[in-house]
């Protein structure tokens, strides 16, 4: 018999994940829980889609589901991948802290838009038009979120336009602070790709109109600070740009999901079928099969260390924090020694004398230890 032994079990596979977001709640902003931009944490099916994401976001903030958009914040503090279709997958979502979801209430409903963009094909005039502005804030690491609206797909007033984000940026700039009015501490212009000349500013005090090219999804345009008496008063002032709420839901935990050591063993153990790649040939029919393989234990060594395997295909970034329930004394495991062995079945039994737990993620974290 072996002296030591060392095991590393899985976890079940959790029937919810756990996404969380930054919610952006449209002006007018009532004096409640998303009055302002709220960090928030729902649960959706393993196996759903951002349709179950978009229920459930809906049924926490009370927004009408179909005027929600999703978006992921790149490094560069830029909108990326947006508009999420309903069909996209949530397990094609990262769960890693790093990563940042926004969700964002609209003025319109973007459901046929939505269901265009899942079957591929070109938004019609019916369809809203999803604009996306981001900020240009030299050496400022605070920058605010992007702002992100929907409008009809025809010509909008440069006042129009004025008003807009105007509403989106009022709640969190202070305008009267520099003494400026109403002028907006930014010039608007339209996106231009990296290394081409910056677009003209948009005359925000005009009746002008303008409009973007048919048969797009979304238009982008820049808010360029470029006045350093503003910047210097964002930098002196940048909890404006921390504007946010946190929601009890991000602070407490995953829903109820427990588990027994004996639920781990099993998942150990389960039969696997293996795929076309490692076909086994079959000398009786002559062909190839997908043939099963599960493990057992022949025998059970005096000392056996289990290892709880909480980091699954799905999220490497974050382990599962699923509660595992186990013996203090007693723990049998002879259900999972081979039959043939006839060893007597009094060994197969362990009492617990030490636990060491780790703290953190895959990047680094604390150990602990009791016995």
């Amino acid at each position: 018999i072996d002296p030591f032994m060392y095991l590393s079990l899985p976890l079940p596979d959790p029937s919810s994940v756990q996404v969380r977001l930054c919610f952006v709640k449209k002006p007018p902003f009532d004096h409640d829980e998303f009055s302002k931009h709220t960090k928030i944490s729902v649960h959706v099916p393993r196996d759903g889609t951002v349709a179950d994401l978009r229920a459930a976001v809906a049924e926490l903030t009370g927004v009408a589901g179909e005027r929600l958009l999703f978006g992921e914040m790149s490094t560069l503090n830029e909108l990326r991948d947006t508009p999420w279709p309903d069909s996209r997958e949530i397990s094609d979502l990262s769960t890693s802290y790093m990563t940042q979801y926004i969700a964002y209430e609209v003025d319109h409903d973007v459901t046929e838009l939505l269901q265009a963009i899942s079957n591929g094909l070109p938004p019609s005039e019916n369809h809203p038009l999803i604009v996306i502005a981001h900020h240009n804030l030299p050496d400022i690491d605070c920058a605010p979120l992007p702002i992100v609206f929907t409008t009809g797909r025809t010509t909008i007033s440069g006042k129009m336009l004025y008003d807009i984000i105007r509403s989106r940026v009022a709640p969190y700039y202070d305008f009267k602070a520099l003494n400026h009015g109403d002028l907006l501490p930014f010039l608007v212009r339209r996106s231009t790709e990296k290394g081409q000349e910056p677009a003209p500013p948009i005359d925000l005090s005009s009746a002008e109109t303008f409009s973007s090219p048919p048969g797009i999804t979304r238009a982008s345009l820049t808010l360029d600070w470029e006045n350093l008496e503003y910047i210097h008063h964002i930098d002196k002032h940048a909890g404006l740009f921390k504007w946010f709420n946190v929601h009890p839901t991000c602070r407490a935990g995953p829903p109820s999901q427990k588990v027994e050591l004996e639920d781990c063993f099993r998942e150990w153990s389960k039969k696997e079928i293996l795929e076309e790649d490692n076909a086994w040939y079959c000398s009786n029919c002559k062909k190839h099969q997908c043939a099963s393989k599960r493990l057992e234990l022949w025998n059970s060594p005096d000392i056996l260390v289990l290892h709880l395997k909480r980091f699954s295909d799905f999220s490497l970034a974050r382990k599962l924090d699923t509660f595992v329930n186990f013996p203090l004394t007693d723990l049998d495991i002879s259900g999972f020694i081979n039959p043939l062995n006839d060893e007597d079945e009094d060994n197969f039994s362990y009492d617990l004398f030490g636990i060491s737990n780790h703290y953190g993620g895959l990047g680094g974290g604390h150990y602990t230890a009791y016995t």
